[in-house]
């Protein structure tokens, strides 16, 4: 059975827990901004600007950088950069977590998602945010829900959640400790 951590941009993991242990369970896929902080694996960068920053540092020679197929020509076509299919058609924030989350599935059995914050929020007043946190929402239901082979663990979230993850019977929901044998 093979395991993936997907590492939200916003993750903080306490400072006592070695991320080689984590790695022991599985490989780390994140957004590009996850990389700083725990070394990951399988980096994500959605938006060409940002991927063409990176590439420009040669940050493919330290990970596996993911970028769409669709920006790979306008970046001179980087040796070593992988490659993926696909595009947001509605405006979502951290694009990276969510592409990370697809590819993790396409690899692994069980899918580990770390530092997510997937509590209702309270928006009304801006109509912005309230769209953009619906899109990702959505996008993220979507995801499980099109991979119900596979099993998603949400870690250490608690208990409130979005109305529309609660019925998933692929999603779950674990402690850190408990999946490292703490």
């Amino acid at each position: 059975m093979k395991i993936s951590w997907v590492l939200a941009n916003d993750t903080i993991i306490d400072p006592a827990v070695d991320i080689e242990q984590l790695r022991n369970i599985g490989p780390l896929w994140g957004g590009w901004k996850t990389w700083r902080s725990y070394s990951t694996d399988n980096v994500v960068c959605y938006t060409e600007s940002d991927a063409r920053s990176l590439i420009a540092k040669n940050f493919h020679a330290r990970c596996n950088l993911h970028i769409p197929s669709a920006i790979y020509s306008n970046l001179d076509r980087p040796a070593g950069v992988k490659l993926y299919q696909g595009e947001f058609h509605e405006t979502v924030d951290n694009p990276d977590e969510i592409v990370a989350m697809h590819l993790a599935a396409s690899t692994s059995d069980i899918v580990l998602l770390l530092g997510f914050n997937l509590c209702p929020r309270n928006l009304d007043n801006d109509r912005l945010a309230k769209h953009k946190w619906h899109n990702y929402i959505q996008y993220f239901l979507n995801i499980i829900k099109t991979n119900p082979e596979k099993q998603w663990v949400v870690v250490d979230h608690e208990p409130k959640i979005e109305k529309e993850l609660k019925s998933l019977p692929n999603l779950q929901f674990d402690k850190l400790l408990t999946i490292l044998g703490n």
